[in-house]
């Protein structure tokens, strides 16, 4: 809790989904992570935060990408869905 990704969707038809998160372990120098997002509407936003809350120490985020996978990528790219 408090150490993760988080995306808030918007949608095309203006309605939103909160809260779609990966969570991070924070037990390792460094530590590599992925998720594919399937919505449930067509996207018009996604808000991607980088959380690091209600914890003690320093921690860096480095490389973060969010971007649309081709179909063969989705299917066989990612270790996360969310």
């Amino acid at each position: 809790e408090g150490y993760a990704l988080y995306l808030d969707i918007e949608h095309t038809d203006g309605t939103f989904a909160y809260g779609s998160q990966v969570q991070l372990s924070g037990t390792a120098s460094w530590q590599w992570e992925s998720a594919v997002v399937i919505p449930s509407k067509p996207i018009l936003v996604v808000y991607l935060f980088c959380l690091f809350r209600y914890r003690e120490g320093k921690v860096d985020f480095d490389d973060v990408t969010l971007r649309t996978l081709t179909p063969w990528e989705s299917c066989n790219g990612a270790n996360h869905q969310l």
